[in-house]
């Protein structure tokens, strides 16, 4: 895997000095030379030889043309009437793109067909709108077939329309599955549409050669939250489930659908995309590889973390220190965040994640081991103090790693080795240094011949209360409350003492309804905490920051979350009569939180 071009909305420090661009995109393509992004509200296009390229052929000498602002065409969703743009297909025998949109805030979701600039004038001209639908429940996943779009409309249904030349959108059927909950992508395999739903965790194979009579064929549970599928060939596709990794299943008999194999992977497998034998994984902080030519059998190539290898750093102000994990003005290396999209392709391959598109190429001949570091900061209040940071091996041969023990650091093991594929833990120990201030980062150092070294940004805290002190009182509103699979959206008041008297650990969950990444998050996490935790064994709550109950609302439905929803937005806890004139979100991240890594707090109430 090679990264070689990035768009990205932060400034870098490095000498092509970056301005803000795009923000929060969910998918992009690569038509001719464009790039067509899908960036929460709007479209985008963006011309090849207007991405900053730094590695491969194109790549541009540092220093020259040192401030690097690329000329970006969007076009807004809102002008159209839609809301949350979630998908992008391209119809390649019309030259137009469709994008699907959730909806959000009460405004409503549904389709749209764009016409691709013809001219590759600089800057680049915007789409324009072709035509428009709008679904009141929003659409998520889209698959087309020569003039047939397949899209799954929330919470349950599979819609089929004919899109003709000049993206007019023909509804030829409509087929809703009692038994979905929160359906998120689908997969055309011969005469069939294979369905996933994340609210469900299980896939439907429909019948769905004639528009007029769509039927369920079979379904399949999953053992994560499934999302994006690929077609692998001879009847076998590849399902990302989250943190449950990536599942193979067998589609070959339609009405007998079973698992083929399961891989882990250590992020969050979002999306995935397969070219002629290759399939690509997005993994939240790493882009994996792996060798599909063999049925039923991943091989894995390479995994890396891709703005990592790009080498893009950050310039931190003294404003954005705890963003960022650090102690003093300076720069850091970025590295990969929420990688939710994947595409390969006969140009490479282009990659999305929290605020980046990321393009590049396959390369044969890697065989080298690949360090790759899933643990970017660690924050402390006293010293000594213990950590755990997680490594793992991309690459082909062994990986040897090691902490650099000479400021500070100290580790109970001199080395490890990591077989390819796996991952390990690594501990390590900050220490006290007379008449020297503590220090500021852990570096793991190892034997990938390309990224000799990582760091583990360190973070000292003053803490209004650590770890092990009593939890904060709290009384915030509850507007999602479920009992046996039904819920209610009713608004009533919760504090701590509703709580512990059960005598339960609470799990609290800060989320933004407003953020793509929130929904994958919880409803991955819920699933794996609720197969093995029963609801007299922990207490969940998800908590919405300074957000309205609308909007929450629509999040909720939309995820299929079943578990308790607070309000957390100040007026909301005045109402309530709670004694503490923080927010909850404040108090908590405050003083042992990490605002960029860290959402869950465990309480013992």
């Amino acid at each position: 895997i090679t990264p070689e071009g990035i768009l990205t909305v932060e400034r870098g420090d490095d000498d092509r000095g970056q301005s803000p661009q795009i923000i929060h995109p969910r998918c992009a393509l690569r038509i001719g030379p464009k790039i067509v992004g899908c960036n929460g509200d709007n479209i985008t296009i963006t011309l090849l030889s207007d991405v900053d390229w730094i590695h491969g052929e194109r790549a541009r000498a540092a220093g020259d043309n040192p401030i690097y602002d690329p000329q970006i065409a969007k076009t807004q969703l809102k002008d159209v009437g839609l809301q949350s743009c979630e998908n992008l297909v391209y119809k390649s025998n019309a030259d137009l793109i469709i994008s699907s949109s959730r909806g959000h805030s009460g405004e409503p979701g549904g389709l749209a067909s764009w016409r691709l600039p013809l001219t590759e004038s600089d800057p680049p001209e915007p789409v324009s709108l072709l035509s428009s639908k709008a679904v009141i429940q929003g659409v998520a996943g889209l698959a087309i077939n020569n003039n047939r779009l397949f899209a799954v409309s929330l919470p349950n249904t599979l819609s089929i329309y004919d899109v003709d030349e000049d993206g007019n959108f023909e509804t030829l059927s409509s087929t809703p599955i009692p038994d979905a909950t929160a359906l998120d992508s689908v997969l055309i395999e011969g005469d069939y549409a294979i369905l996933s739903d994340a609210g469900g965790q299980q896939l439907f194979v429909m019948q769905a050669s004639d528009p007029a009579n769509v039927s369920l064929t079979a379904s399949i549970k999953t053992l994560g939250v499934p999302r994006a599928m690929a077609a692998l060939g001879d009847g076998i596709i590849a399902v990302a489930e989250g943190g449950a990794g990536i599942q193979l299943i067998d589609v070959s008999a339609p009405d007998k659908p079973v698992l083929s194999a399961t891989y882990d992977t250590p992020g969050s497998a979002t999306h995935l995309s397969a070219y002629q034998g290759y399939l690509g994984v997005a993994d939240w902080d790493t882009v994996r590889l792996y060798d599909a030519s063999q049925r039923g059998v991943l091989r894995l190539l390479d995994a890396a973390n891709l703005q990592g290898m790009l080498q893009i750093h950050t310039f931190v102000e003294e404003d954005e220190l705890e963003r960022f994990g650090m102690t003093e003005v300076g720069s850091t290396r970025r590295q990969m965040h929420a990688a939710n999209w994947v595409d390969l392709s006969e140009n490479g391959f282009i990659v999305s994640e929290m605020d980046a598109v990321i393009m590049g190429r396959l390369r044969a001949g890697g065989r080298a081991p690949r360090i790759n570091l899933h643990t970017l900061r660690e924050k402390y209040v006293t010293l000594p103090h213990s950590f755990d940071a997680v490594v793992s091996n991309g690459g082909r041969k062994s990986l040897a790693v090691s902490w650099d023990t000479t400021n500070g650091i100290s580790s109970p093991h001199e080395s490890l080795i990591v077989a390819p594929g796996e991952s390990w833990v690594a501990r390590a120990s900050i220490n006290e240094i007379t008449d020297q201030k503590a220090p500021t980062k852990a570096t793991l150092l190892s034997n990938d011949p390309e990224f000799g070294e990582f760091h583990v940004q360190l973070m000292q805290q003053t803490a209004t209360f650590d770890i092990g002190n009593s939890a904060a009182d709290f009384s915030l509103g509850l507007i999602n409350e479920c009992t046996s699979g039904a819920c209610t959206q009713t608004p009533r008041c919760v504090s701590n003492s509703d709580y512990s008297a059960k005598g339960m650990p609470v799990l609290l969950v800060f989320f933004a309804s407003w953020s793509p990444f929130s929904g994958l998050e919880l409803s991955d996490l819920f699933h794996q905490l609720r197969s093995q935790y029963a609801e007299n064994k922990l207490t969940i709550m998800a908590v919405s920051w300074q957000e309205s109950e609308e909007s929450v609302f629509d999040f909720v439905t939309e995820h299929g979350i079943d578990e308790l929803v607070l309000m957390d937005n100040g007026v909301n806890a005045e109402n309530c009569g709670d004694p503490n004139p923080q927010t909850l979100y404040d108090t908590y991240f405050s003083s042992v939180g990490d605002p960029n890594n860290d959402f869950f707090f465990l309480l013992k109430i």
